[in-house]
């Protein structure tokens, strides 16, 4: 097994519409380095794709289910502290798996990645107030544009993955990204700062 931890320096902040389509394809050519390098300029030589249109076009996209879940929850997003969905394309029966939180209990929903049908659905609460921030509170970019960060940086696209992990959620008083792609028995780790993309930690574990 092999892991190297990077931790990435400080870039510029970017700017970034509220989910936009996650970009799939070829990593950037430009010199600079792809952990620093600002998001926004090589936007325009990624070609858009959701996961819907990725892969097989089988799949359901991430922003549907996103919308689905917070929907069907009855949570309004400007309560969402942490939220985090799991994509497995495996098996028979590939899924969304969405976590949503505030500070006052959440809402777990399983979903059919191929149709968008509700498998299961679980409520939580808990019993001591645990004050986190609230996402809607601070700026951040999409888990689009984090996701495709990631992608780049990992040199990998989309469809290429067998499943990943995206989660925004507190870290040491900071919203942070945590995003895991995985492809056979490759393994990507990444930590984004929320507030502007920047990779703080990547990880890169290869069996």
């Amino acid at each position: 097994m092999k892991k190297w931890w990077i931790a990435a320096p400080v870039a510029g902040v970017l700017t970034f519409g509220a989910l936009g389509a996650f970009a799939v394809g070829t990593p950037a050519t430009d010199s600079a380095s792809p952990i620093s390098a600002p998001l926004v300029a090589v936007e325009s030589r990624l070609p858009a794709m959701s996961v819907a249109e990725a892969a097989t076009g089988d799949f359901v996209s991430y922003e549907e289910i996103r919308a689905k879940a917070i929907a069907e929850s009855g949570i309004r997003e400007n309560e969402l502290t942490n939220y985090e969905i799991k994509f497995d394309g495996r098996g028979y029966m590939p899924t969304y798996k969405v976590e949503l939180e505030t500070n006052a209990g959440g809402v777990d929903i399983d979903f059919d990645a191929k149709t968008g049908e509700i498998i299961d659905v679980r409520e939580k609460s808990w019993r001591h107030t645990r004050t986190k921030l609230v996402i809607s509170d601070y700026s951040v970019i999409s888990g689009t544009e984090a996701m495709r960060a990631a992608l780049r940086d990992a040199g990998l696209s989309l469809d290429e993955l067998d499943r990943y992990e995206l989660e925004l959620h507190t870290k040491n008083s900071e919203l942070v990204y945590s995003i895991e792609l995985k492809r056979g028995t490759d393994e990507y780790e990444y930590k984004l700062r929320a507030a502007d993309g920047v990779i703080l930690k990547k990880e890169i574990d290869r069996d």
